[in-house]
């Protein structure tokens, strides 16, 4: 009974989330959109590159430095247009 209504209450404050998710403008949800493919984009090339050197190619630890920023770099990137497009939602409104 009690893990039921700890359930419920769960459900409803993600509904509630995904509801304000549907109320941003057509300008930031691009944004987001958009912004989030190309992060994911450098993401899977920085993995490629990583695992490509790690078997294929010879190793090469400039080669690795180079793919873990690359990586970081995507995340960080991710980060920054999902923020960013919430930020100008909200000064929009």
């Amino acid at each position: 009974m009690q893990t039921n209504k700890i359930k419920k209450i769960a459900y409803d404050k993600i509904m509630k989330i995904f509801e304000e998710f549907r109320k941003i403008n057509s300008f930031s949800m691009a944004l987001i959109k958009y912004g989030t493919f190309a992060a994911l984009i450098l993401l899977s090339l920085g993995i490629s590159v990583l695992i490509l050197n790690q078997t294929v190619l010879d190793y090469n630890s400039y080669t690795k430095f180079v793919a873990t920023m690359i990586i970081k770099n995507s995340i960080v990137l991710m980060a920054e247009f999902i923020i960013g497009g919430l930020v100008i939602d909200y000064f929009v409104k």
